[in-house]
């Protein structure tokens, strides 16, 4: 369960003495506290993860799946290191929830509660909200005052998972629905992968691929013994393998904006890849707003922005500094 950021506001007003004064504005006292907090949240898990002390397994709320068709080159692509979930709005209308949450029409979309989605074109919704619901495959809803509205399939909405942390590279999956409607799915023998949203993987074929070194790359080539060879050649015996993400663009090759890529062997070229990541948190702009950390860090979170309140003006303190007090508080929470 995520972090309430009104939870967090609330507590901290309390602890501040602040109750019924204008002492503390959102804008300008918590949103950017909480928003520090979380990036030194992130150092902290980064550093725990470093050191073993809990698996990236741990972060559910941060925790996605997401599948790719892969390029003609076998390889899976990341503008800018993101994953962009881009779709039209349906020509329909919104639906007032009744609950301070508007329901917005969105054909397939793959969104997740929680992510936040930038619409655009519209009339009264443009802007960045954070999905509360998803009430159905072909809506989200979003925390806003109703007004009438119906959508033109011209209007945008689109989540971009920016990647954190690379947990698996599945190379061979079943999916869900178990057989796509060919008519949806990316063409093939393209230069680049495509995010596919219309399915989710069910399950893996085959175990994880093995993340390999560049030195280790080149040499699978001749050695049958590293995972990815493609010397291999029955089906039982093949072990995938993966080289972590690459700027492989050149002007030859691939325009238009830096891409990195993730290449898999043996090759896997056309085919349906899943890639499990946790995805970096994005930035709270409404008290309305939740925390993809687990709530038993809330106690921390709470501890920390107003840490943040108070040093805000001194540049001369460490601001994300991490002591091995704060590690072993971390634990404790999350144990």
């Amino acid at each position: 369960m995520p972090i309430s950021v009104q939870k967090v506001v609330d507590r901290c007003t309390a602890l501040l003495d602040a109750e019924g004064t204008d002492h503390y504005k959102f804008d300008k006292d918590f949103e950017p506290a909480i928003n520090n907090t979380q990036v030194w949240l992130t150092n902290l898990y980064s550093r725990l993860f470093g050191e073993k002390k809990i698996s990236e397994e741990s972060l559910s709320e941060l925790t996605v799946i997401r599948v790719f068709k892969a390029s003609l080159y076998s390889r899976l692509s990341f503008s800018n290191q993101g994953v962009v979930n881009s779709k039209t709005l349906l020509a329909s209308a919104a639906v007032d929830n009744g609950d301070g949450t508007v329901k917005i029409p969105c054909t397939a979309h793959g969104f997740d509660r929680w992510a936040f989605v930038t619409i655009d074109g519209t009339t009264n919704y443009d802007g960045t909200f954070q999905i509360t619901d998803i009430p159905t495959a072909d809506a989200f809803s979003i925390k806003i005052a109703f007004v009438a509205e119906t959508f033109s399939i011209t209007d945008t909405a689109v989540v971009e998972d920016r990647i954190w942390s690379l947990l698996a590279i599945y190379p061979s999956i079943v999916t869900i629905p178990t057989v796509p409607n060919p008519s949806l799915l990316p063409a093939d023998n393209l230069p680049t992968s495509t995010f596919v949203s219309i399915v989710a993987m069910r399950s893996p074929v085959v175990p994880a691929a093995t993340r390999l070194t560049l030195e280790e790359w080149g040499e699978k080539e001749v050695n049958p013994i590293i995972p990815g060879s493609p010397l291999i050649t029955k089906a039982n015996l093949i072990r995938y393998a993966y080289l972590d993400k690459i700027d492989y663009s050149s002007g030859a090759y691939y325009t238009g904006i830096s891409n990195m890529e993730i290449e898999i062997s043996p090759d896997v070229k056309n085919e349906l890849v899943a890639v499990a990541f946790l995805k970096q948190p994005t930035d709270i702009t409404a008290v309305t707003d939740y925390l993809p950390f687990p709530k038993t860090m809330e106690e921390m979170v709470v501890m920390k922005t107003l840490n943040f309140i108070a040093i805000k003006d001194d540049d001369r303190e460490d601001l994300y500094n991490i002591s091995n007090d704060e590690v072993a508080k971390a634990i404790s929470f999350l144990s």
